[in-house]
């Protein structure tokens, strides 16, 4: 379909308009205008806001391509993303959060679940595909899923041993079902792979600092104030956390 496919559709449309539906040819002309710019325009837009940090606007734009194409791959993953709120904001965009957490975690979910089937239509799912894992186990987190949550972060690291973050996470939740000295092997692989993973510094300190092991708990919460960036507002309740950690310990 071209522009004067479209042209010549709306002149049929307002041939036959009816009052008593006003948003009906408005609906079509829109749709149409979505199928000939195709899902990758769409994506693309919603990418540009995305990386502006204009959140609801890339949320708008990957709807509209998803409305092109269902099982738009790129799109899946990144509208999921952004229904995590821990992924994307600060502050900003609050208006979106007039969507609960629950509903926001089922959204992504939804992304998530689908783009995996898509994915294991192709064959078993490979090492790209623990990236999609891994949020979607946050997402089941948010929904209090704890084994699904725990059983989705452990396929992540399978398929991706050499990520520290998919290590740390499986640690997370192990400590937060009180198995704490299974978590520290966790945190420790992490920072095989990476040992200035800061998530993996501060979650292995807390984890020692629950067990007793002091002199431990010390190091690595230095260890993690000297290499977190002190600027990162995602940071900073960590940061006092572990300052104070650390004074306590020393006394």
């Amino acid at each position: 379909m071209d522009i004067m496919d479209l042209v010549a559709l709306g002149s049929t449309g307002l041939a036959v308009f009816d009052a008593a539906k006003p948003n009906a040819l408005i609906g079509r002309a829109l749709r149409d205008l979505q199928e000939l710019h195709g899902a990758d325009y769409w994506f693309d837009l919603g990418d540009k806001a995305r990386k502006a940090k204009e959140y609801n606007r890339a949320m708008d734009f990957y709807r509209k391509a998803l409305q092109v194409d269902p099982d738009h791959e790129a799109t899946l993953f990144w509208l999921g993303y952004c229904y995590i709120p821990s992924n994307c904001r600060l502050g900003t965009e609050k208006e979106l959060y007039d969507l609960d957490v629950e509903t926001c975690a089922r959204r992504a979910v939804r992304c998530y679940e689908r783009l995996l089937w898509i994915r294991r239509r192709h064959g078993p799912l490979g090492r790209e595909d623990s990236a999609a894992l891994n949020n979607l186990a946050v997402a089941y987190g948010n929904l209090k899923e704890t084994d699904k949550e725990e059983r989705t972060f452990r396929e992540a690291m399978e398929l991706n041993p050499e990520d520290p973050v998919c290590c740390c996470n499986v640690g997370v939740v192990l400590r937060e079902k009180g198995k704490t000295l299974e978590a520290m092997g966790y945190f420790k692989k992490a920072l095989k792979v990476d040992p200035g993973y800061v998530n993996g510094l501060f979650n292995l300190a807390r984890a020692e600092d629950e067990l007793g092991y002091k002199a431990d708990a010390v190091e690595h919460y230095r260890r993690y104030l000297d290499t977190v960036d002190r600027t990162d507002p995602w940071e900073r309740d960590l940061v006092k956390l572990a300052v104070a950690a650390v004074d306590r310990l020393r006394n």
